[in-house]
């Protein structure tokens, strides 16, 4: 209860961080070279630069979701990551069509392989530099920013069969 209580504050300061993140989101930035690579580039530089942040942990796995985790992990997907990456994980979002680079597509299993699970935990925590993806390090405790990791895991759609 006092988890929930804690993440109940902490949503009340997410509002505001929330509009401040919707105007970071949608302002236009100036493109340079490096946001204007294909975005296949840009993923594989980002995977090398989490390699080498990470170190040794970058394959280290996380413990398996509970059902509790994956509950929350579901409400603060709602309220944090819905507006650019959809309701569905689709990248559809409300707001990414105002974004200079658009979300991924989550449910896409290619994508969902693409980086360790410890890649994309520091990815929720920390964001991506020249992006709109900000980190959610100062809203989200740790635990919490697991479950949503866990929760974006259960939206990956199954491999198409040939």
């Amino acid at each position: 209860m006092d988890t929930l209580r804690s993440a109940r504050r902490r949503l009340l300061a997410v509002g505001l961080a929330w509009a401040v993140a919707g105007a970071a989101c949608s302002a236009p930035e100036r493109v340079d070279a490096k946001r204007a690579a294909p975005a296949d580039r840009r993923r594989e530089e980002l995977r090398d630069q989490l390699r080498g942040t990470l170190g040794e942990r970058y394959d280290v796995p996380l413990a398996a979701a509970t059902i509790e985790e994956l509950a929350r992990g579901s409400n603060f997907y709602d309220m944090l990551c819905r507006a650019c990456h959809g309701p569905t994980g689709k990248g559809n979002g409300r707001s990414a069509r105002m974004l200079m680079i658009p979300p991924p597509d989550l449910t896409d299993p290619s994508t969902a392989a693409f980086f360790s699970d410890r890649a994309k935990l520091q990815i929720i925590a920390e964001g991506i530099a020249g992006s709109p993806m900000i980190g959610w390090s100062r809203m989200l405790e740790e635990q919490d920013q697991i479950a949503v990791l866990h929760f974006m895991s259960t939206l990956v759609r199954e491999p198409q069969s040939p």
